[in-house]
């Protein structure tokens, strides 16, 4: 089953945040707490961290999207069997 990350919410109301970079490749093993995106609003960056382990399946926003808290930015699915 799939687990979505998301926009964290911030303590800066009203302020537009923007995806501008991707630090996780899809199909890249991720380990929770791991960094996927990283969001801007003018000086201050944050990253989006993967909100469990697995594997990185899929980004769903492209560059430059202009994001709400709660927005979907990417999908994690179980870790591959070996």
């Amino acid at each position: 089953m799939a687990q979505l990350a998301k926009v964290p919410e911030f303590d800066l109301p009203h302020v537009p945040w923007t995806l501008c970079a991707w630090l996780m490749a899809t199909g890249s093993d991720v380990v929770a707490g791991d960094s996927l995106c990283e969001i801007s609003a003018g000086d201050i960056s944050v990253e989006a961290v993967a909100p469990c382990s697995g594997v990185f399946h899929r980004a769903c926003l492209e560059l430059d999207t202009v994001l709400e808290v709660g927005d979907v930015v990417g999908e994690i699915r179980s870790a591959r069997k070996r």
